[in-house]
């Protein structure tokens, strides 16, 4: 790559305890605040290739991430060392060959008349 050259974007995006916890429930599947926005301004900033890192204890609908980015990757809450794995992974040092511990679904599957309502 030539120096000043965009080779790849990393976007980390995803929820914190403020949003979910063991005594907090989420009423949505969807990533909050502006951050879809945010992945929409970079996307169309770019034509370097984009990795979406999502930090969440549990589902979100990453429906974005599939049409839009190069590639995905789900840490969860990862601590302390979290930074340097992930960097490990990204930069193909070590490949986690694991899968999700859970289905992440559309973000309308549970909203009113999904076929979650009840």
């Amino acid at each position: 790559a030539k120096q000043g050259e965009v080779v790849v974007v990393v976007v980390v995006v995803g929820l914190d305890q403020s949003q979910e916890s063991e005594e907090r429930d989420r009423t949505k599947i969807t990533l909050p605040g502006l951050q879809l926005q945010l992945l929409d301004a970079i996307r169309n900033a770019t034509t370097s290739p984009l990795i979406v890192v999502l930090m969440s204890g549990g589902p979100v609908d990453m429906s974005w991430a599939k049409d839009n980015a190069n590639a995905f990757l789900w840490v969860g809450y990862p601590g302390q060392s979290g930074g340097q794995a992930i960097a490990k992974v990204l930069y193909a040092r070590v490949n986690p060959s694991g899968h999700l511990p859970y289905t992440m679904y559309p973000g309308d599957y549970s909203e009113p008349g999904g076929p979650c309502s009840t």
